[in-house]
């Protein structure tokens, strides 16, 4: 099994004492976690796989990518690299690629959850009125970067990829109608199915 963006380790680690597998872990960042995950069936690499030569990787049976590629700068040459990591399925029809990645529109993709509590403040709001609020509250950084991938884009991707999906699914918030009208002439320009997907989750085959 290969994990896509492994952050820390544990997950691959986990991974490979519940199910009894080999796991690979790889990031664009070394985590010093990964020493005290390491085993004889778990192992990590730093490596981009989106502009970065990863055959050395092999192929997998199975890759598992959870809330990652809404953080990548190059989300569909990752899924081009994923696609060439993942082993075409045997007769037994196991396998596969699951990923669940934040949607741009949803009302959570800001990542500034923890402390900005109403939906959507990244399609309201401009980064500086942020900077200016984190600045009062004496919060030092900003949320992480995301892209701005829709489902639609994930879709398409996998079309233009041949990626086959044995799956797909959605986690959703019911859009707070008082909330939608007063601000309408912003939340407006977006389809009402954009605004309340928050997570795509996807099977998929090669």
């Amino acid at each position: 099994m290969l994990e896509i963006g492994c952050g820390r380790g544990n997950t691959a680690f986990d991974l490979a004492t519940t199910i009894g597998c080999e796991v690979v872990g790889v990031d664009i960042v070394e985590y010093s976690h990964w020493k005290e995950y390491q085993s004889p069936n778990v192992s990590f690499h730093k490596i981009d796989i989106s502009a970065e030569d990863y055959s050395f990787l092999g192929q997998f049976d199975f890759i598992y990518s959870y809330a990652v590629w809404e953080h990548i700068l190059h989300p569909f040459g990752a899924l081009e690299a994923a696609k060439n990591l993942l082993r075409p399925l045997g007769t037994s029809q196991e396998g596969g690629f699951y990923l669940t990645a934040n949607l741009y529109r949803g009302p959570k993709a800001s990542h500034r959850y923890r402390e900005v509590y109403f939906p959507w403040p990244h399609l309201l709001f401009e980064d500086n009125i942020f900077a200016e609020y984190y600045s009062r509250i004496g919060r030092k950084g900003r949320p992480a970067w995301v892209n701005k991938l829709v489902s639609a884009e994930y879709l398409l991707y996998f079309q233009l990829l041949n990626l086959k999906a044995k799956k797909i699914w959605y986690s959703q918030t019911k859009i707070d109608e008082d909330f939608y009208n007063r601000f309408h002439d912003k939340l407006g320009r977006y389809p009402r199915f954009d605004l309340e997907k928050d997570f795509i989750h996807a099977l998929l085959t090669v």
